[in-house]
C-alpha cells in the first residue's frame, strides 16, 4: 500500500507548482502538456532548490509523470514543453509507445485514445496490400507498413518525417515526393 503521507506531500508540491508555473504543469487532465528532459534542472535553478528539497520536487515530479493524464499526453504525442510553457521537442515514438503500453496496462487506454494515437503516429498512411486486404492487430500491420517502407529505401528518419507530418497515400513514388519536399522546405 502506498504510503499516502508521501502521496499527499508530493500533491502538495505538485499543487503549487502548477500555481508557480502554470503554462507547464497542470492538475486539470486535458491541460497536462508532457514536460522537457531538463525540467527538474530548470525547477532547481528557477527556484533555488537544494538537499532535502530538490530531493521532495523530485519525487513530486515523478509522481506527477507516472499519473495517467501525464502518460496520456505522451502517448498522444504532444511536444515536450519547458518550465515556461514553451514547446520545445518532440516526443520520440519510443516513449509514445511505453506511455500506451503502460495505460494499457492500467486499463485507462480506449477506443478514442487508441484512434488518436494511431493517427499521430503515422497510421494514417495507407501502404497496405492494394486488395484492402487488412489481417491481423495493429501491430502487426504497422509492422508490414514499416517493413515495406524500408524494403522501399525509407530510412527510419524519413519514416518518422511520414509519421510526423501524417503523409497520406498508399502510393510510394508519392510518398517518396513528399518526404523529399518535408526535407528540402
Amino acid at each position: 500500500m502506498a504510503d499516502t503521507t508521501n502521496l499527499d506531500a508530493d500533491a502538495a508540491i505538485v499543487a503549487m507548482l502548477a500555481r508557480r508555473f502554470p503554462s507547464a504543469i497542470s492538475l486539470d487532465p486535458p491541460r497536462v502538456v508532457p514536460l522537457s528532459i531538463s525540467i527538474f534542472d530548470d525547477l532547481c535553478r528557477e527556484m533555488r532548490l537544494e538537499g532535502n528539497e530538490a530531493i521532495a520536487c523530485q519525487r513530486a515530479l515523478d509522481w506527477y509523470q507516472n499519473r495517467t493524464p501525464y502518460q496520456r499526453a505522451v502517448a498522444l504525442g504532444k511536444k515536450r514543453h519547458s518550465l515556461w510553457g514553451k514547446p520545445v521537442s518532440d516526443i520520440s515514438i519510443e516513449d509514445r509507445n511505453a506511455a500506451r503500453a503502460l495505460l494499457l496496462k492500467r486499463k485507462s487506454w480506449s477506443g478514442r485514445f487508441e484512434n488518436i494515437y494511431r493517427s499521430r503516429i503515422g497510421h494514417v498512411v495507407r501502404l497496405e496490400p492494394a486488395d484492402g486486404s487488412r489481417r491481423g492487430n495493429y501491430d502487426t500491420r504497422h509492422a508490414a507498413w514499416l517493413e515495406r517502407l524500408r524494403a522501399a529505401g525509407f530510412t527510419d528518419a524519413e519514416i518518422e518525417i511520414i509519421q510526423r507530418n501524417r503523409i497520406d497515400t498508399d502510393d510510394l513514388a508519392e510518398t517518396r515526393r513528399a518526404v523529399d519536399s518535408h526535407m528540402q522546405g
